[in-house]
């Protein structure tokens, strides 16, 4: 079975027929996967040791992601251009669920979703950045919830910048829930 995300990330850009999946679990380090995405079946594999530092939530070295992405790269002889598509999969940081008015402007669901975030340890010294999504509320009229996740902007920034050097065009971030 593929995951609905997945499978719409399998059928984005025609020029070549390959996916990345990149994901960094604590413990474990990075993974990375080849999917064809006209099979959607794992081509290749492979993993590296890297550093996370659990209490902060962040991979503890850039540098050393970017290298052992390049390694892996490299070793799996994937074609590196700004059409291979890459996403990421994170360790969960930040992730809860928050309701508002009916009807809210985006920037009003950001503000929001910015100032309940900036509550959270991490977030008292690092920027974050967030993403977000409604889901279904049956419980509450005339209020929308939504669903969100929250990560360290520089970490993003510095994560999507290795990406792209190592030649892949990343074209989403997911979170890990249980990656921790």
């Amino acid at each position: 079975m593929v995951l609905p995300f997945l499978d719409s990330l399998l059928s984005k850009g025609k020029a070549h027929k390959e996916v990345v999946g990149i994901a960094v679990t604590p413990g474990l380090g990075l993974e990375v996967a080849v999917i064809d995405k006209n099979t959607k079946v794992v081509k290749s594999y492979g993993r590296r040791k890297i550093d996370y530092d659990i209490s902060r939530r962040e991979i503890t070295d850039i540098g050393q992601f970017k290298i052992a992405l390049g390694e892996l790269l490299n070793q799996m002889d994937v074609i590196k251009s700004a059409q291979t598509l890459a996403y990421l999969v994170l360790p969960n940081v930040y992730f809860d669920f928050i309701e508002l008015p009916e009807g809210s402007a985006n920037e009003e669901i950001k503000t929001a979703i910015l100032s309940e975030a900036e509550e959270f340890f991490i977030f008292k010294r690092e920027e974050p950045v967030s993403c977000f999504t409604p889901v279904r509320n049956i419980n509450a009229a005339e209020r929308a919830k939504y669903v969100y996740s929250s990560f360290q902007k520089e970490q993003i920034d510095n994560l999507k910048a290795a990406v792209e050097d190592c030649g892949l065009k990343l074209i989403g971030i997911e979170t890990n829930y249980t990656a921790t």
